[in-house]
């Protein structure tokens, strides 16, 4: 017979869980919606070799699975990049959006939204794999007097937790932009940087130039290397660009009576979309950047802010890949890898 003493132990125990499961319900919900839509993606995935042999496919669907099997390799051998046995196999999205990401920022500050995660540390963006969850998430946000943005997502790190596949629209990609995602996914599954997704970001995107730019001069694809590089300056230039009137804006919100920061904002956010038309980009890249500038008006800092997050440090690391490492990537990504924590 148990003896009342032990009894309340079994209370005590009961008490604390269930205190636990409440205080936490939000997280737990989300992260079984989230295992759920995981879960679906990797049921679902077709072996790479069956999917290769299959009439599903077309002849460049599969061209462009071999070319991420190959950059693949030259990631690991080449630039010491870990094998955590992603992109073996494909998930048909069947032309669908996959993931939405929610992301929020201060309307006069560049502060962004910070949600907490455990054993990943604390992220300034949250996914979501229904578009309703997505759009609550920001009705809520806004309402706490956040500016909130979601995007779809073309490709994501699981961070080793699971085999992470190739998705369907990853093949609509150019040769270029495809090999640089897989070798940024690549980078977040090798070097892990705690609760600094600024950092980790812009490593992960700096890292995926630079092995993108070597694995075509590798295969000499000269065609591919040439159409990349003209791509990633147009991206880097338009960085540049949004990152200057960031900090204008930042200028405005710390000098600026409260009375005046809304006007002087607005027109600032209108000046910027209307400076698009004069920058010295083809008409093609011009045309596409409009149309996503349009969103500044909707998101404004949180629109800027997605710069800051993958591109705040891309000139500073340019510089020291240049100065320090001497161009050599391999010395590069060894002393980030000394970086994690």
């Amino acid at each position: 017979m148990k003896s009342p003493k032990f009894k309340w132990y079994i209370y005590f125990g009961f008490g604390v869980l269930f205190l636990f499961f409440f205080y936490y319900r939000e997280l737990i919900a989300y992260g079984l919606n989230a295992g759920f839509g995981q879960a679906k993606i990797l049921l679902f995935a077709q072996k790479n070799q069956v999917a290769l042999n299959s009439k599903k496919w077309s002849s460049e669907e599969k061209r462009k699975i071999k070319l991420i099997q190959d950059v693949k390799i030259f990631a690991v051998n080449e630039l010491g990049l870990i094998d955590n046995g992603n992109y073996e196999s494909i998930y048909d999205q069947q032309g669908k959006p996959l993931v939405w990401v929610v992301t929020a920022c201060k309307p006069y500050a560049f502060e962004e939204k910070k949600w907490h995660f455990p054993f990943v540390g604390n992220l300034s963006y949250k996914g979501f794999f229904n578009w309703q969850d997505a759009n609550h998430e920001s009705i809520n946000l806004k309402k706490q007097g956040w500016e909130t943005g979601i995007g779809k997502v073309s490709g994501w790190s699981t961070l080793g937790w699971f085999k992470d596949p190739i998705l369907s629209s990853m093949l609509s990609k150019e040769d270029g932009n495809l090999a640089a995602l897989i070798i940024h996914e690549m980078v977040h599954g090798t070097i892990y940087l705690g609760n600094n997704v600024e950092f980790s970001e812009n490593i992960a995107d700096f890292i995926g130039n630079k092995g993108a730019q070597l694995y075509f001069k590798s295969k000499k694809l000269k065609h591919s290397e040439k159409e990349f590089n003209s791509t990633l300056q147009a991206d880097l230039f338009m960085n540049s660009y949004y990152l200057s009137w960031k900090d204008s804006l930042n200028h405005i919100y710390k000098t600026s009576p409260p009375s005046q920061l809304e006007s002087q904002k607005r027109n600032t956010i209108r000046n910027i979309y209307q400076g698009i038309f004069k920058l010295p980009i083809s008409k093609e890249r011009k045309a596409k950047e409009l149309r996503n500038a349009k969103w500044l008006y909707l998101e404004g800092n949180d629109f800027l802010m997605s710069y800051v997050r993958y591109g705040n440090l891309q000139d500073s690391l340019e510089n020291v890949y240049r100065h320090t490492f001497n161009n050599n990537i391999n010395r590069f990504i060894e002393v980030i890898k000394t970086q994690q924590h």
